[in-house]
């Protein structure tokens, strides 16, 4: 399936499976796709689009060198699931936790050494709770990332250019693609009133 991600309004107001999307997300593998992203806007849209969508209990690690874009991405899907306050990459604090239901957790791992470290602050009993939590550079937590976390990873490709992929084993995709073809704050996925 594929779909074009350009309009803001027409990301929230149609599912994925309502249309095909077309060239710029496509599916690469049954646990993988990839979004090619011409600017931070476009980026910021595939973003809000998958934080209008996410559920309780979503871990999402955003994996990409300096400059790649998490931070921005963070943005955008914290203004999906509907935070209205500002959000920066909480690199000093290393956990920033946005009041909402439900609520966001935001991790840069980037100044600890390991997995002790990560578990030293308290981040592992935030996965196992009903938040939403992005992480980035979880390379520092690898060994303890829950298997169902979705992987994000931003390619710089240009200037503004991004590539987006999208990745986890493949019963967390299919549950993923069930998520992102509700429309927010719709059904959860697996549920119908058939």
């Amino acid at each position: 399936m594929q779909r074009n991600m350009n309009n803001r309004s027409e990301l929230q107001n149609e599912g994925l499976t309502s249309d095909p999307w077309e060239q710029k997300f496509k599916r690469i593998s049954r646990s993988a796709w990839e979004f090619s992203s011409n600017s931070p806007e476009e980026s910021l849209e595939l973003a809000s689009f998958m934080g209008s969508r996410a559920l309780p209990g979503d871990i999402y690690a955003l994996e990409g060198g300096l400059g790649a874009g998490k931070t921005l991405f963070s943005r955008g899907f914290a203004e999906g699931l509907g935070i209205q306050q500002p959000v920066t990459s909480p690199t000093f604090p290393i956990i920033q936790e946005y009041d909402h239901e439900p609520p966001l957790y935001h991790m840069d791992l980037y100044r600890l050494s390991d997995s002790d470290d990560v578990i030293e602050t308290g981040a592992e009993e935030l996965w196992s709770g009903s938040g939403v939590t992005l992480i980035e550079w979880p390379d520092r937590a690898e060994d303890i990332l829950p298997p169902d976390c979705i992987r994000i990873r931003i390619q710089i490709d240009g200037p503004e250019r991004r590539t987006i992929r999208i990745s986890a084993s493949t019963q967390r995709m299919e549950l993923l693609e069930k998520q992102l073809s509700r429309k927010p704050g719709g059904e959860n996925p697996g549920t119908s009133a058939d």
